[in-house]
């Protein structure tokens, strides 16, 4: 399981805290903490550098970006938050007569949370 184009995580604070720093990023579903981590869950959501690649979500998230995870009242604890760092973002592509293409734009990894914010 990965996100849908209709649950893409949203960027809540572009510039950082206090003008600098990682972007940070709000997704709300069903998902758990747990859920989330696995590799490559946020599908075709890492920042494209060609805005033309094929597959390309447009959503941008990048390694270093920080992500609020908030369970949804479909939740198996609705509300609860907890933060997460981006870690990777992994090209997700094809290899044909040895030429590369990408096929779905950047997948990207969160890492596990230690704590809950909620």
């Amino acid at each position: 399981m990965g996100v849908t184009l209709l649950l893409t995580p949203q960027l809540i604070l572009e510039n950082g805290f206090n003008g600098g720093g990682p972007r940070v990023w709000r997704y709300t579903s069903s998902n758990t903490s747990t859920d989330i981590t696995a590799t490559g869950f946020f599908a075709g959501m890492g920042r494209s550098f060609n805005v033309n690649a094929p597959g390309s979500s447009g959503v941008g998230m990048q390694v270093g970006d920080a992500l609020l995870n908030q369970e949804s009242a479909a939740g198996v604890r609705p509300g609860r938050c907890t933060l997460h760092g981006c870690i990777s973002a992994t090209l997700n592509s094809t290899r044909a007569a040895g030429v590369y293409s990408s096929t779905a734009g950047y997948d990207v990894s969160v890492a596990s949370c230690s704590r809950s914010l909620v």
